[in-house]
């Protein structure tokens, strides 16, 4: 039996979706014959078995439910429901997910960047092997950098813990500073951590001076 091809409906990328938008959605594909799909991790819509062309007139047709375009650094956000929609989580994930969304950055990084943020302790959305990972705990947010769930796996360094919303965004500007300045092209958190040493980042990290965090995080409105 032949593989099954699977493709990604490029910029389709949502969190939740309404009844009527998916009632939709699911016209549009039985339109095209699709008999199977998937949400990724990154909940991004996948289709099982069609043809270029077809897929390339199904993402038209599915264009007007697509995410907003990220910011250039961004590869993916995973946030889990937290307190709102959760009875385990303990903080504002899904809000702490679009702060960090409009971070601006004046350049791409010097590579893909994923993120997961978890309401609670049990970690759902995977942030101990994400390149930024936060998790929710009763004191504050802990911040997690250079993490990887690749082929060569790798647990993220705990950079703080029981930070506010505010101080939990300005030490993730400051960790992508000290990276963007430091890594290699296309290295990853995770291989820059390792050669450059946890210990080295974090002093790094906290010695920046405030105005050069200021001028590199040209926009951290909510």
């Amino acid at each position: 039996m032949p593989a099954k091809k699977f493709s990604i409906i490029p910029g389709f990328q949502a969190a939740s979706i309404s009844v009527s938008n998916l009632e939709q959605i699911l016209q549009v594909l039985k339109n095209h014959d699709v008999q199977e799909v998937q949400f990724t991790s990154t909940s991004r819509l996948g289709v099982i078995g069609p043809t270029q062309e077809n897929l390339e007139k199904i993402g038209g047709e599915l264009k007007k439910f697509n995410s907003p375009k990220r910011n250039s650094w961004i590869t993916s956000i995973q946030s889990c429901p937290g307190r709102e929609q959760c009875k385990y989580g303990i903080r504002d994930s899904q809000t702490m997910g679009t702060r960090i969304e409009a971070m601006q950055l004046p350049e791409p990084l010097n590579a893909k960047v994923k993120i997961g943020i978890a309401g609670c302790h049990m970690c759902c959305t995977e942030p101990l092997v994400r390149d930024i990972g936060l998790i929710a705990e009763h004191k504050g947010w802990k911040l997690i950098f250079g993490g990887n769930a690749g082929g060569r796996a790798r647990i993220g360094d705990s950079i703080a813990a029981g930070l506010t919303d505010e101080q939990a965004i300005e030490l993730i500007g400051r960790c992508l500073i000290v990276y963007q300045e430091n890594a290699k092209p296309k290295m990853r958190t995770a291989r820059f951590m390792e050669a450059y040493g946890t210990e080295n980042f974090t002093q790094a990290v906290m010695s920046l001076n405030k105005h050069d965090l200021l001028q590199m995080l040209t926009d951290t409105r909510y």
